[in-house]
Order: structure tokens, then sequence, then C-alpha cells
């Protein structure tokens, strides 16, 4: 029986939660490498343009994995909540990533934004994009999404092309075996956990 959404954020979030700072650490560096064979298998360019995100509260940390990307000459942006929850990625040129003060949006990504914080950052139009390597509080077997419950990346999955990769990212304990699946939700294209592949 499928978990219903509000009972699995609620265990899903707690699973996640008990993972300690080492475990976390070490599952990062295991999903970079991870994406870097992914990319290999499924023949991505190296100029792939890469949706990406940047890790809030105990998510998933994929600066490892996106900095072997961009090393690789990838095109790596970052999504922005705008008023009325729209979401858009903007390209955060690699050298801004190390420097501070962040782009505020990097720094608190739960937040909404106006457009003027990403004033001298391209805009990323949803079909540019060659993959998007999407977060969440879980996922299940069958590629079936958990987010927040704000909706923004289910809007954004119904603008970008068919061509471009969803690839859900995760700790190996947000996975489990049937999540509640709506009729708007879009299941991922691919899985990626620091162990698994689906």
């Amino acid at each position: 029986m499928a978990l219903n959404k509000d009972s699995a954020r609620i265990i899903l979030k707690r699973r996640r939660g008990k993972l300690s700072e080492r475990d976390r650490a070490f599952a990062a560096l295991k999903l970079g490498a991870n994406i870097a064979a992914f990319f290999d298998a499924k023949h991505l360019p190296d100029t792939a343009v890469v949706g990406a995100y940047w890790a809030m509260t105990d998510e998933i940390d994929p600066r490892p994995a996106l900095a072997s990307l961009i090393s690789s000459g990838a095109t790596v942006a970052f999504p922005c909540v705008h008023e009325n929850r729209r979401m858009e990625f903007y390209h955060v040129p690699a050298q801004d990533l190390d420097r501070e003060p962040l782009p505020p949006f990097l720094v608190d990504p739960a937040r909404s934004f106006p457009p003027s914080s990403c004033k001298g950052l391209r805009h990323i139009a949803p079909d540019e994009l060659d993959v998007l390597l999407v977060p969440g509080l879980g996922f299940d077997r069958h590629k079936t999404r958990l987010g927040y419950g704000a909706g923004c990346y289910d809007r954004y999955l119904a603008r970008i092309p068919e061509r471009t990769l969803v690839v859900g990212i995760a700790f190996d304990q947000q996975l489990c075996d049937e999540l509640e699946c709506e009729e708007h939700d879009r299941k991922m294209d691919f899985l990626l956990t620091p162990n698994v592949l689906i």
C-alpha cells in the first residue's frame, strides 16, 4: 500500500535527520562519483547544461558532483523561487560559488526572492537544460518523487522538454517502496543515491 504524502513526509524527514555529519559527507562524495559515472554512461557531453540545486537543511550535498561537472566544462544553473512560487534557473559562474557573499537564493533556497536578486546572472530557460538534478524528501522505486509541498518543482517539470533527463537525487535512506502518486506528479527518469541507480 502506498504511503500517503503527509505520513511519508514525517517518516522520511525523520530518517534523513538521523544521519551523522560524517555519513552525510561520505554520501556526498559517493554521490559525486556516481553522477560522474552516470554522465559517462549516458554519453552526455562535457558541455551539458545542468540544472542543479544548493542543499538546504539536511539534503544530500551535490557540491562534490557539481565541482566535477564544472571542471569538465558543464554549465551548472541553480533555482531561484520568485513570487507565486515560480521557479527559474540561473547560471552562477564557478568563481562566484567560492566567494562571499553568495547569491541570496543559494544561502536560503527555501525563501522566495524578487528577480532583482538574480541581476547579472544568466537566466537558463527550461528548454536549455540537458539534465535536471532534483532533490526531494523521498522517492520510491517507481521513480515517484515526494517534495516539500510547495509545488515549485511540479510546476517547473511541466515546462521542460521531454528530452531533458530528470534525475532524482537523495540519500539511500530516502528511498521507499511506494509513495502516493497524483495525476500531475511527473516521475523521474532516473534515481541516483550514493549506492543505487534506478
